[in-house]
């Protein structure tokens, strides 16, 4: 069997996607369309977050977001799973004041999207 990231890549094999009834199916159908009514949840779109919040025990507490120019800080009742991919996480960490610590915070708590899920 062929492993689609790895060394070598030629042959065949099956994709790896997510379909669902024949059809591509996105992340936030696959996970958040279920979801969606949930009092603990909020989606917010055309955000982009500047900042992880962070409290002094080092447990991240909330984020601030610019949306169409406006500035927004809000906070976590829970958790913050901070979700920006490989490059973005570390450079939202380091903005934050904690990119010393950004390996164990990944693995640990956090994991936040490009929009802002609470």
């Amino acid at each position: 069997m062929l492993d689609a990231n790895g060394p070598d890549q030629n042959g065949f094999l099956i994709p790896q996607s997510t379909i669902r009834r024949g059809g591509r199916c996105s992340t936030a159908k696959a996970y958040l369309y279920s979801v969606r009514d949930r009092s603990n949840l909020h989606v917010v779109t055309f955000a982009h977050v500047t900042k992880v919040l962070f409290n002094q025990y080092r447990e991240a507490i909330g984020v601030v977001f610019d949306r169409f120019g406006v500035r927004h800080k809000v906070f976590a009742r829970k958790e913050v799973i901070l979700s920006a991919g490989s490059i973005n996480t570390p450079q939202l960490l380091m903005l934050s004041g904690e990119w010393i610590l950004s390996f164990s915070l990944i693995i640990l708590q956090v994991c936040l999207h490009s929009f802002s899920i609470f």
